[in-house]
């Protein structure tokens, strides 16, 4: 599918494109399939043919693989400017740059210690990790120091730059601990590299799944209040009924913390993504948030189906019939329940799809499916993701499996809707949400789902 450039832009987002400043900050709101991800990649374009140093960062790396492959632009320079990234990316690498040192709660201290040191290191209570990374490293494996034993004499480590590890969450690695990187830069902001804010502007789309603190950050960096010189403006696309996460922001709390006034929060209505049927069935999930619904697009096809089928066979000879019948078709399958659904549907389609036809997949925490760069999106194709890797993607048709698998009930029923909301709406064309059971069975999860005439039931 061609990515739009400028020429197809309506009123709406003409008026950020070409219109919104280009200092400070700036808001974009607006619900699935108004175009927030276009014009986050056509403003960075922009920015980088007037040789100012963009940085687009995604929220996941499927999102950034997808965006960072479809230049609406023929020239090939201006594009190259462009630092496609994701959010956690972007932030650990500047973590690094900027040269935090030690504050006295770290826990673990690494140590750029050369080989010929490594004894003395060593006597002095360092162990080798092989696992960890020193900041600026080609390669895992570094020594690293006890924060307690460091902070009795850290004159003794100062020749090892002692670093300490960007602060993450307790019970995710992987997320990083948005309070403690705001405390740290602040209480160090006078020894920092600040030259390391080597770019213009940052554009971070789907940024509602990130945490007030996360915009605090944004806010600080922009107006120099670290301390740093270089204070790059900022662009935040975000949509708080696509929300996947607990450890998110409203856009009442974005506001409050970038400190976004009225004239640069912009909002797009228009649906250009999803036929009438298909929004129909997505705003039946439809969270209530300050966002909003799109208006109904024009464009019409075929009702969305809810199916049942007798078991995950069954679903996959469904997904590739479709295929064959449809050679041009972008088709995503995208699983609810654990990555271990992901994977046996993926397998499954793989083994059973033709010699011809590409099924690709992509998961965060398995390490055979973990490349998100070699994934392709300008080619017909099955892609199989989590529920979490959609984001921001379109297909032209989708499937989404496993709905018996889901967690909907009680307290969780707010989540698997608005779960469904952006599931759904990755659908340009057909939408087809099946779950798997015998004949006469009823899983709770059926009492969520839209009823005749918005899908058409089936099994």
């Amino acid at each position: 599918m061609r990515f739009p450039n400028s020429r197809d832009l309506n009123d709406e987002q003409e008026k950020v494109y070409l219109y919104a400043p280009t200092d400070g900050r700036m808001l974009v709101t607006g619900p699935p399939g108004t175009g927030k991800t276009v014009l986050a990649v056509l403003r960075a374009l922009e920015v980088a043919k007037t040789n100012r140093r963009p940085v687009l960062a995604m929220f996941n790396k499927v999102l950034r693989t997808y965006t960072g492959g479809r230049n609406p632009d023929r020239s090939a320079a201006h594009w190259e400017k462009i630092r496609f990234v994701t959010v956690i990316q972007f932030f650990s690498a500047l973590w690094d740059r900027l040269g935090v040192p030690p504050s006295k709660d770290d826990e673990t201290i690494l140590l750029g210690t050369p080989f010929g040191e490594k004894d003395e290191a060593k006597s002095l209570g360092a162990v080798w990790d092989p696992k960890s990374w020193y900041p600026g490293s080609r390669k895992p494996g570094c020594w690293k120091i006890d924060g307690e034993i460091y902070q009795r004499s850290p004159a003794k480590f100062a020749r090892w730059k002692p670093r300490p590890i960007r602060p993450t969450k307790a019970d995710d690695a992987k997320a990083i601990d948005w309070e403690r990187y705001n405390l740290a830069l602040g209480r160090h902001a006078a020894s920092l590299n600040w030259a390391a804010i080597d770019f213009e502007i940052l554009i971070v789309d789907e940024a509602q799944d990130f945490p007030p603190a996360f915009f605090s950050l944004l806010r600080r960096l922009s107006e120099g209040f670290f301390g740093n010189e270089t204070c790059p403006s900022v662009m935040i696309l975000a949509d708080e009924n696509q929300r996947i996460g607990q450890d998110n922001s409203t856009i009442a709390d974005i506001i409050r913390e970038m400190e976004i006034s009225e004239d640069r929060h912009y909002r797009l209505t228009t649906n250009f993504r999803n036929t009438s049927q298909v929004a129909k069935a997505a705003a039946h999930f439809y969270a209530g948030m300050q966002t909003g619904l799109p208006a109904l697009p024009s464009r019409t096809g075929p009702i969305p189906e809810l199916r049942r089928c007798s078991d995950r066979s069954a679903v996959r000879a469904r997904v590739l019939r479709y295929a064959e019948n449809n050679p041009r078709h972008q088709i995503g399958v995208i699983c609810l329940g654990s990555d271990r659904v992901r994977e046996q549907y993926y397998e499954d389609l793989r083994k059973h799809a033709g010699s011809n036809s590409l099924v690709q997949t992509y998961s965060s925490v398995n390490s055979a499916h973990e490349n998100a760069a070699e994934m392709e999106f300008d080619r017909p194709c099955v892609t199989v993701l989590n529920r979490a890797s959609c984001k921001g993607l379109e297909f032209d048709a989708v499937y989404v499996v496993s709905l018996e698998e889901a967690a909907s009930s009680g307290e969780q029923a707010d989540f698997f809707k608005m779960h469904m909301y952006v599931m759904c709406s990755r659908s340009r064309e057909n939408l087809f949400l099946l779950w798997n059971g015998c004949e006469g069975a009823s899983p709770s999860v059926l009492g969520l789902m839209p009823s005749e005439p918005t899908v058409r039931i089936r099994g």
